[in-house]
């Protein structure tokens, strides 16, 4: 072999070698396609609209590699503005949902995974609210998909990687994990639906203890019935044990609208013996039995129910109810 010739074949190769390294590159980094947003889905007479925010996260990321000093006023730029575009207000960044991510690596790759699935997410969400809907028709409504990465997602394998906020009776935020479940999401996707369908019919009021765990029965419940292979830990009944103590406390305290005793009935209390979810097994103790005992009221009747009848109608041994 010739000098001239080792001198083609050793360009040729490298040429080769480049142009797979090329390739390969653009195999581990492909060009992220985002679907249109709001994707408008219509069901019989209502509509909806799906929100994604996975160019907003893109963009914030994209610019906080460039300006790490700056995150803060980034990601209120970039992602919040992108929510008040679409209806909210500053006044609603305040929740944890909305705070600044610190873990951007994390976060990336939750935006990417959410990504390669958003055609799946969202046949599933349409899916739910189809099942919903044929349940308990309502109004138009829009739904707001949050990514979240662990850093802000508490109970996130509980959960099966998603969670919601019914924000107003026109919207639901759902928060979404990288590997969230087809079965826990279209239950989620149930209970907050039943949420915003609850505040158009029966109004808002829930500020007692009580109001606001018949509130979460009413939700759970129609998401059970929906959906009743889904295991959830705040519909799981409470032990004996656990159940005398919290009944107790929840009974003389039916009408308290103390934020300290309410959140002591969602995240739980050791030191007075309320087990994490209280607030949601009462209710849906309360609910279950009102649905034994009033078997033929349908789920719009009993939507529009009033907490205090529907614990009184339930028969659940309270010690005084006023």
């Amino acid at each position: 072999m010739n000098k001239t010739f080792k001198l083609v074949f050793l360009i040729t190769t490298l040429l080769v070698l480049v142009s797979c390294s090329n390739d390969t590159e653009k195999i581990k980094n492909p060009p992220i396609s985002v679907i249109d947003s709001p994707e408008v889905y219509q069901y019989g007479e209502q509509e909806f609209k799906i929100y994604t925010y996975y160019q907003p996260f893109l963009d914030f990321l994209e610019q906080t590699e460039a300006q790490p000093e700056n995150t803060e006023e980034i990601y209120r730029e970039t992602v919040l503005s992108s929510f008040k575009d679409n209806g909210f207000s500053y006044s609603d960044f305040n929740v944890d949902i909305f705070y600044t991510p610190n873990d951007l690596k994390e976060l990336r790759k939750t935006i990417e995974t959410l990504i390669d699935k958003q055609v799946e997410l969202n046949t599933f969400i349409k899916e739910a609210l189809a099942t919903s809907v044929d349940k308990l028709p309502g109004g138009d409504k829009k739904i707001h998909i949050m990514p979240v990465t662990p850093e802000i997602f508490q109970y996130g394998e509980d959960m099966g990687n998603t969670a919601g906020y019914a924000w107003n009776k026109n919207s639901v935020v759902l928060l979404v994990g990288p590997s969230f479940q087809k079965g826990d999401l279209q239950y989620t996707v149930a209970h907050e639906y039943h949420h915003v369908v609850n505040m158009d019919i029966a109004g808002s009021s829930w500020y007692t203890l009580l109001e606001q765990s018949v509130l979460e029965g009413k939700a759970d419940t129609f998401a059970t019935m929906l959906y009743p292979k889904v295991n959830t830990p705040w519909t799981k009944p409470f032990t004996d044990q656990e159940n005398k103590k919290v009944m107790e406390i929840f009974s003389a305290n039916l009408d308290s609208t103390n934020t300290d005793l309410t959140g002591d009935f969602l995240n739980g209390n050791q030191w007075k013996g309320i087990p994490v979810w209280s607030r949601y097994k009462i209710g849906f103790q309360i609910m279950e039995e009102f649905r034994t005992n009033n078997p033929n009221i349908t789920v719009e009747e009993w939507t529009k129910i009033p907490a205090k009848e529907l614990l009184e109608k339930s028969k659940i041994l309270i010690a005084e109810i006023e």
